[in-house]
């Protein structure tokens, strides 16, 4: 018998075009690289996750003591797909006291995570060969445009408009766009809106929303992505309700424990927009199984509203955290006065800092030129002893000379040690 098993393997498609069509997360093989060379016994810096240390950054002890009490009480069968109706009126409570925004329950839909809620809002939202407006860099949108058959209108940002969209920039592709996705602080740049650029774009959407409803066309709806809202640094938090409360008919706000309480692991995320989107987007996390654990849901029901316990835990974590960017600001300002092509963005909020490092045309000690991303952030990682990740990495070719840091990820000691590597990397180059 003749085995035709080795022709068909070969000859035929063995998965969806679209899924084979898409790379893998270039930041996730950074990462797992950086992870190697550790396990290999490299000692590295590495800023490429933005994750928590737990022994660095544990969540709240009553958050802690809330799942642990959850489990013992044997709540692990089914949640409801739209989330517990406790946790869901906890969040509304979140909301009014933290945002002043006023949501009821059937306005919530829970996850396990953030990722499947955006997910589901990109299919909700997003006829395929409808328009997606985002900035770029971004993290992971253009993917979701790509799964929901969107089209992509990602748009170059600039360092002097910290790397956030305007409504210059914008206006002229919302008329054919179905969701203009947005993210303050930002992951990656680390930056946030400032009232007056936030503003502008609310007007934007409202001038555009306005038309749509004299045409009698759906509306254009914002994705407004918030996990790193309880860190401003520098910068207080804007938002689109809180400056023009007639955006609420038509912004999905996505959030959740993973960042503000450096529950990565636990995954419960949360949106709060339109009830009809909000009830779509909940059928779909619904239907692939993505919703948060029941006994973390119930814990995040019991936390949320001890708003005193957050703001303790708040102020010791977010004043750790902007003392590590602060740090890394602080040498990296010194690196450029004595004329080392290197500087950053002052942080703002969140986890991240956006580097800039110049070193195109450098001739390394071993004689290579470095000409490509991957050429300066491999530099950076062998010789500078620092794991960054490109802007390109977050589909920004046209700022091949960022990188992101995160400071969340790695301790104090490994920051330092990583900081006096890189001043030597680049003190040892030399321009032709």
């Amino acid at each position: 018998m003749i085995d035709t098993r080795s022709e068909i393997l070969t000859t035929a498609p063995v998965a969806n075009r679209l899924l084979t069509s898409m790379q893998g997360s270039e930041i996730l093989r950074i990462a797992y690289e950086v992870q190697g060379l550790i396990a290999q016994g490299h000692r590295i810096a590495n800023f490429t996750i933005g994750d928590f240390d737990p022994s660095t950054f544990p969540i709240p002890a009553e958050l802690k003591e809330y799942v642990y009490e959850a489990y013992e009480a044997g709540q692990t069968n089914y949640p409801q797909a739209m989330g517990n109706p406790v946790l869901r009126q906890a969040i509304v409570s979140y909301y009014e006291g933290g945002l002043g925004i006023s949501y009821s329950p059937d306005e919530i839909a829970v996850g396990s995570g953030v990722r499947p809620l955006i997910y589901s809002l990109f299919m909700a939202a997003v006829e395929p060969g409808e328009a997606v407006v985002y900035g770029l860099p971004a993290w992971n949108t253009a993917a979701y445009v790509r799964l929901s058959r969107a089209a992509d209108c990602g748009l170059s940002t600039r360092a002097e408009d910290n790397f956030l969209l305007t409504a210059e920039r914008v206006r002229p592709y919302l008329p054919e766009a179905a969701l203009l996705a947005l993210c303050s602080p930002s992951n990656p740049s680390g930056t946030m809106f400032d009232r007056h650029q936030l503003d502008e774009l609310c007007a934007a959407v409202l001038d555009e929303n306005d038309r749509r409803r004299r045409q009698g066309r759906k509306p254009l709806y914002v994705l407004y992505d918030q996990v790193y809202w309880q860190f401003g640094h520098s910068r207080d938090h804007m938002h689109p309700v809180g400056l023009r409360p007639e955006m609420q008919a038509f912004t999905v706000y996505v959030d959740g424990l993973s960042k503000s309480f450096a529950a990565t692991g636990l995954r419960v995320g949360w949106c709060a927009g339109p009830r009809e989107l909000v009830h779509h987007i909940s059928n779909l996390v619904g239907f692939v199984g993505a919703w948060a654990p029941k006994p973390e849901q119930l814990a995040a029901a019991r936390y949320l509203p001890l708003f005193e316990a957050q703001r303790s835990y708040l102020v010791e974590m977010g004043a750790r955290i902007y003392e590590r960017l602060r740090r890394v600001e602080r040498r990296l300002t010194t690196l450029k006065e004595r004329g080392l092509p290197v500087s950053c963005i002052a942080p703002q909020g969140g986890l991240f800092l956006s580097i800039c490092c110049e070193l195109r045309g450098a001739i390394t000690p071993a004689g290579d030129r470095l000409e490509t991303v991957e050429d300066l952030r491999r530099y950076l990682l062998l010789e500078g002893g620092c794991a960054f990740v490109p802007f390109a990495a977050f589909d920004a070719p046209d700022s091949p000379e960022w990188f992101r840091a995160s400071v969340s990820s790695l301790s104090d000691a490994d920051i330092d040690y990583g900081l006096d590597r890189l001043e030597a990397a680049l003190t040892a180059l030399r321009y032709p």
